[in-house]
């Protein structure tokens, strides 16, 4: 739930005007002054979601000593990540051609 409720936590701090996170608070403002293609609001997610708010709920949620044990499940975390970005470029691209252009 702790993850989770980062997410929203910021989102509801930025619907009532409230200061959210550094990261989340940039990627509200984007997304508000332009119109951003879907994946950069992908990107823009998962950069606050997944560098901001996991790490913290890792470190609110497991006892100090055992967190470095958790650098592999990061590591493994950002692998996965990075190999799904052609997959869904190429995906996008067939909603909207000139991202292929683009790409």
């Amino acid at each position: 739930m702790v993850f989770a409720n980062r997410y929203l936590e910021a989102f509801t701090q930025h619907q009532n005007g409230q200061t959210p996170s550094q990261c989340w608070l940039f990627s509200f403002a984007v997304a508000e002054q332009w119109w951003p293609i879907v994946l950069q609001h992908l990107l823009l997610g998962m950069n606050g979601h997944i560098n901001l708010d996991l790490g913290i709920a890792v470190a609110r949620t497991t006892p100090q000593e055992e967190l470095p044990a958790f650098e592999h499940d990061f590591n493994q975390i950002n692998t996965l990540l990075a190999g799904l970005v052609d997959d869904v470029t190429k995906r996008l691209a067939k909603v909207w051609p000139l991202l292929a252009v683009l790409d």
